[in-house]
């Protein structure tokens, strides 16, 4: 069978050997995208602004960046590139497309402000580079390609649902060839299908990676169970990625600078490497009732000879990104967190095969110095001490000097990316507050080491808490809040309004606030 799939690829990738895209490079750069919106009115706008997506693959989570829409309807918006040319996602009044910008050059893209307030699915006109490449993305060719053949279809979960992951990866691999065929058939040019063609095995490998996932998700849609993770099904057995399930990126020969060409190839990199960590250790055990345990080794020696293993076994001896970026983004990660990074580690990434990856890294170093030495000495966070108290005293004790104000609290720890996404999102947010009867309080505890927390700090505007891991838990525990980001709102009254965990979006809480204010 695996022979079979290896033909096959072999003859769709073969068109592709003589490469008609622009070679892809690693660049430290910018783009630019910029337009007009004829006939724009900024008061029937929801929010007069452009927001632009991109997923840096050196980093875990995504960068957002806005820009305001001029009174005459213009916009400009410059965008860093880590590689030459990426897809990103564009959102602007409830529009959302994909777009491919190239450092140095510029994307025009004009709407009709008529057709933005009456249709969420509107097509600009393009101009400026890539033009041919952005008229074929438009439409989301390979956003319908996930949802036709994953849980969101129910035919496919009707077929995927009982499946083990073998069956399901041989399932995937033979509709993304199918689809393949698609794209030969598209009116568009010929390096913009071999553009389709990356998006398409980037998504074809996030939907491999995340096998356990789909599985079930099928499972509970087949059998018309909750889609809600976190209520468990118990009669559903957890399947296991195994070594021979963990291919996927060989078959679909993926290991290849021309996939940073995809939205998100950073993230299907660290999915596998996560998957191949877990299979290669042990760190997941599947118990028969459907739950997981995970099980953290001390032995970090044999963890680690383990990885390597399989590393090894599935992609060979040689040089590979999935090698590469499992270093990389533990390095570049230390930037997003504040983190010290020794000369020695460095000069590691020096001796790697691109030079690239060292120059950038030490430009982001000098770059955050700078940032931080702004942010302490801007200020606009303040650093409380909470006692030793816990539970509804503890709680006390934090509200004591906000009565009469809506209070926000905000669980989250260093440690948690989304949290430290989410806090990033909301800081526009909470600054349009600012003067207003309202207070938002972040709780983090001992699990952030305090010096990482200290240097956070400094880019977060509010009021900061560290408590002991006792003292976290004994609060959450009061809300029957498990998992990091969680929410707590307080009313000008002191009562609670809202509990929950996971973001649910900058619009979520400032709409919330302004109801509690009022």
């Amino acid at each position: 069978m695996k022979h079979l799939l290896l033909s096959l690829f072999m003859l769709l990738t073969f068109s592709l050997s003589a490469q008609r895209l622009d070679k892809q490079e690693f660049v430290s750069g910018f783009a630019t995208v910029k337009g007009t919106i004829e006939g724009y009115d900024a008061k029937q706008m929801d929010e007069a602004v452009v927001l632009i997506t991109i997923a840096n693959p050196f980093f875990e989570e995504e960068d957002e960046l806005t820009t305001e829409i001029n009174d005459d309807g213009s916009f400009e918006i410059q965008v860093p590139m880590a590689v030459k040319h990426q897809i990103v996602t564009y959102e602007l009044q409830q529009n959302i497309g994909e777009i491919v910008l190239s450092s140095g050059k510029t994307v025009v893209m004009d709407f009709d402000f008529n057709s933005l307030l009456n249709d969420s699915d509107v097509s600009p006109k393009f101009s400026g580079e890539n033009t041919d490449l952005n008229n074929a993305l438009v439409g989301g060719f390979s956003d319908k390609y996930y949802r036709s053949v994953t849980f969101y279809n129910r035919e496919a979960a009707q077929e995927t649902g009982d499946m083990s992951p073998a069956q399901f990866k041989d399932y995937i691999l033979k509709k993304y060839v199918e689809y393949s065929k698609l794209v030969d058939t598209m009116s568009v040019t010929e390096r913009a299908k071999e553009l389709l063609k990356i998006q398409m095995k980037c998504v074809t490998a996030h939907i491999l990676g995340m096998g356990e996932y789909q599985i079930e998700m099928a499972y509970r849609v087949k059998y018309n169970k909750p889609t809600d993770m976190r209520v468990r099904v118990p009669e559903f057995n957890k399947p296991r990625l195994d070594e021979d399930y963990l291919d996927y990126p060989t078959l679909l020969d993926i290991d290849d600078i021309m996939m940073f060409y995809a939205d998100d190839f950073g993230s299907v990199i660290k999915i596998w490497n996560d998957d191949v960590d877990f299979a290669a250790t042990d760190s997941v055990i599947y118990l028969p009732n459907g739950q997981s345990v995970y099980v953290n080794s001390k032995d970090g020696v044999k963890e680690k000879i383990a990885t390597e293993r399989m590393l090894k076994n599935i992609l060979g001896d040689g040089e590979s990104y999935f090698k590469d970026f499992l270093k990389l983004r533990k390095v570049f990660g230390k930037i997003d967190r504040r983190q010290d990074i020794s000369d020695s580690v460095v000069a590691d990434i020096e001796n790697m095969r691109h030079k690239f990856y060292a120059e950038y890294l030490k430009s982001l170093i000098a770059k955050t110095k700078v940032v931080m030495t702004a942010e302490q000495q801007r200020g606009g966070y303040t650093v409380y001490q909470a006692g030793a108290n816990t539970g509804d005293a503890l709680l006390e004790d934090i509200l004591k000097d906000y009565k009469g104000k809506v209070v926000f609290f905000d669980f989250w720890n260093t440690w948690c990316g989304p949290c430290r996404m989410a806090i990033k999102q909301m800081a526009p947010m909470e600054e349009g507050f600012e003067g207003q009867d309202v207070v938002f309080v972040l709780i983090a505890d001992e699990s952030s080491p305090a010096e990482e927390w200290s240097r956070l700090i400094t880019q977060m505007k509010g009021h900061h808490y560290r408590l002991s891991t006792k003292q976290m838990h004994s609060l959450m525990q009061k809300w029957n809040l498990t998992e990091f980001p969680s929410y707590v709102i307080f009313g000008k009254d002191g009562a609670v309004k809202d509990v929950h965990s996971i973001f649910k979006g900058v619009d979520y809480y400032k709409n919330k606030i302004d109801e509690l204010l009022k």
